[in-house]
């Protein structure tokens, strides 16, 4: 019997199926490199709030992965070097105040 780990990357492998779990997970693979640079870092996130421009309740739950803003996410890529996800659903719909992005 697969564990639910294997099964969901079997899944993965879906491009239909990847895109609709994107769309709805709180941490898609960028997000999870990032929090693991974060804790690889083990700056405070106060500081890393202050030294990124990013509001600390929304750093916290990102880390969490209780809610991530697309925002937040291109700030910390930005600070680790990493290109930000272009295919990100909530990038294309939200900025930090949780409204539609103006093109």
């Amino acid at each position: 019997m697969a564990s639910f780990r294997e099964e969901l990357q079997g899944k993965l492998e879906r491009k239909d199926f990847a895109d609709g779990y994107q769309s709805w997970c709180e941490a898609c693979p960028a997000t999870m490199e990032l929090v693991a640079r974060v804790h690889a870092e083990g700056l405070a996130t106060a500081e890393l709030s202050r030294l990124c421009g990013i509001e600390e309740a929304l750093l916290v739950a990102l880390l969490d992965a209780e809610h991530c803003v697309f925002d937040v996410v291109e700030k910390l890529c930005a600070r680790y070097g990493l290109e930000a996800p272009s295919a990100c659903p909530r990038g294309a719909i939200t900025d930090k105040a949780h409204k539609p992005r103006k093109e």
